[in-house]
């Protein structure tokens, strides 16, 4: 199953944008249908992506978003291989469902389903 989609989710979303874009030359755009959070353009032939601000209780993260068959089905299989489901499934944008799990080491993926 192909990575085909990130996301940032951070306190200081401007100057991360300034960062990525100073650095790596990527873009950004307001999307209405993403509740105005920016869509990151990494460039031609690179992954697109998301950059979220977050509230001030969760810690910043950088997750990668990898597109499943059945989501349900793939959160289950996680948790029985030792990781951790840490949001639940559910709808996105249009038809997009999506969750979050944590591998046995506890780090962030998210999964998602169109």
């Amino acid at each position: 199953m192909p990575v085909a989609w990130f996301e940032i989710g951070t306190h200081c979303a401007q100057e991360l944008e300034k960062f990525y874009r100073d650095v790596f030359l990527w873009k950004f755009r307001t999307d209405a249908s993403f509740d105005g959070h920016s869509i990151v353009e990494t460039g031609e032939g690179g992954l697109r992506g998301a950059m979220w601000s977050i509230a001030d209780d969760i810690l910043p993260y950088a997750c990668p978003y990898i597109r499943v068959q059945d989501l349900e089905s793939t959160v289950q299989k996680a948790v029985a291989a030792g990781g951790r489901e840490l949001l639940a499934p559910r709808p996105g944008p249009g038809t997009l469902r999506f969750a979050h799990i944590a591998d046995p080491e506890g780090n962030r993926i998210g999964l998602f389903q169109i």
